[in-house]
């Protein structure tokens, strides 16, 4: 059986893939777009670090896109640490286009990207969450994500205010 996270179709115009190599101009455009819409992103224009994974990495990292007509709208980005210590651990990132909110793609690359962590015994998941980003919150919980703490003050936006994140994380043991 073909893993869900390979390829899915939803309603014949909405694809959820792996990335590949030819990716990486239309996901640097994604987070450009995307970053523009919200301020619940990391990086803004310009910070945009985009690591598509290669074979041999396939079992340490994953980079799912959702395409719809073509054009990616949505990514999730299950990344490693590089000290040896933390190698049980992936951090999470995702981004939906504002356009697509609320449509339930961001549950769904979750929940593939959650099938593929355990199938790879990755132990810990976590991903820092804005404070004030209660959709996005209520998500994880219902994915088995636990609040561990909060981190003031982590984010500097560009009018000058501050905002707090929560780190959250999901076991598999």
């Amino acid at each position: 059986k073909t893993p869900k996270w390979m390829a899915t179709l939803i309603d014949n115009e909405i694809i959820i893939r792996a990335t590949s190599e030819n990716d990486y101009d239309s996901i640097t455009e994604h987070y450009i777009r995307a970053g523009k819409e919200t301020d619940y992103l990391m990086s803004i224009e310009g910070e945009f670090s985009v690591i598509i994974p290669k074979d041999k990495d396939k079992h340490r990292a994953l980079f799912l896109v959702v395409e719809v007509k073509g054009n990616i709208v949505g990514s999730c980005f299950i990344f490693p640490f590089s000290k040896y210590r933390m190698r049980h651990i992936r951090g999470l990132a995702i981004a939906i286009e504002r356009e697509y909110w609320g449509l339930g793609l961001g549950k769904t690359l979750l929940k593939d990207s959650l099938l593929w962590a355990d199938s790879n015994g990755i132990n810990r998941l976590t991903v820092e969450v804005d404070a004030d980003n209660y959709k996005a919150i209520s998500l994880y919980h219902k994915l088995g994500f636990e609040i561990e703490g909060t981190l003031k003050n982590s984010k500097l936006l560009s009018n000058g205010e501050y905002k707090n994140a929560y780190i959250m994380a999901r076991f598999h043991e």
